[in-house]
């Protein structure tokens, strides 16, 4: 048996397997996906060798070494590529990751579990519905507008519009609790759609992926931003000192503050 396996000796699948697998070391942090073609040469190097052991050694244990390292280097890869593979979404949630999400570096995957039914909910408002009402709900969830316009409102004024792929409810999200109430009225200028998520699970999220976090502490920030001026050129009061209304307690105090600057013009105009 020796002799056999001795004439059958085959030094180019050696070198080949051995090849392969120092190849698949100097490229891993080279070409891009790395990992993947880290794998792919190992699994055809160890192959190699397995093959080399079988035919030239007749040494099973060997053989089995090799080729146990092969299946496991094969599976990683094919896992790498299932990982890799294109995600796909609505084209609605589609153009929401692009024009959202994907500068802020979110992967595909990472919104693929973000927008997941599990996860979040998908709600669709017809004209005049409300999302939220002053005083009456709660601010324990997070949305973003998909499409459509939303007005807000205060008992007497118009604030401003929020279209689409904005945050609906960022400043009350990031300045309220669970049990505290919206200062101001949301409700569809037309048809509407919004992706929204319970602020309990957004928290559980980010203690999870921390990369997730600092996303949507940068968009929330950003959202909250553009929300006050957009309100602050419009609101002003007797002074012309603007009001950031959305300020939890702002919206709920308007008119003492507005009665308390008309006595203060009063006043003035005694002196």
């Amino acid at each position: 048996m020796e002799g056999s396996c001795t004439d059958r000796v085959q030094p180019g699948l050696f070198y080949a397997g051995h090849s392969l697998t120092l190849l698949g070391f100097l490229l891993v942090n080279i070409v891009p996906h790395g990992l993947t073609v880290l794998h792919l040469c190992l699994g055809l190097g160890y192959l190699a060798l397995s093959t080399w052991t079988w035919n030239s050694m007749c040494a099973t244990t060997i053989f089995v070494y090799y080729f146990g390292f092969t299946i496991i280097n094969t599976c990683q890869f094919f896992s790498l590529l299932y990982r890799y593979r294109p995600v796909k979404f609505p084209e609605d949630l589609n153009q929401l990751y692009k024009q959202v999400f994907e500068p802020f570096g979110l992967s595909r995957i990472q919104f693929q579990k973000l927008t997941s039914s599990n996860v979040a909910k998908i709600v669709t408002l017809h004209s005049g519905e409300c999302y939220a009402v002053e005083n009456m709900t709660k601010t324990d969830r997070l949305s973003i507008l998909i499409s459509g316009q939303l007005n807000v409102l205060t008992e007497k004024s118009f604030l401003h519009l929020i279209g689409s792929h904005n945050f609906i409810d960022s400043p009350e999200f990031e300045c309220s609790s669970v049990e505290d109430t919206f200062h101001i009225t949301i409700c569809a200028a037309g048809p509407c759609k919004y992706i929204s998520w319970e602020r309990s699970t957004l928290e559980y999220m980010f203690v999870k992926d921390p990369s997730l976090a600092l996303i949507f502490n940068a968009l929330i920030s950003q959202d909250i931003t553009e929300k006050l001026f957009a309100m602050n050129g419009k609101l002003r009061n007797n002074l012309g000192v603007a009001i950031d209304i959305r300020l939890p307690g702002i919206a709920s105090h308007l008119d003492i503050i507005s009665k308390a600057n008309g006595n203060f013009q009063g006043n003035l105009g005694k002196m």
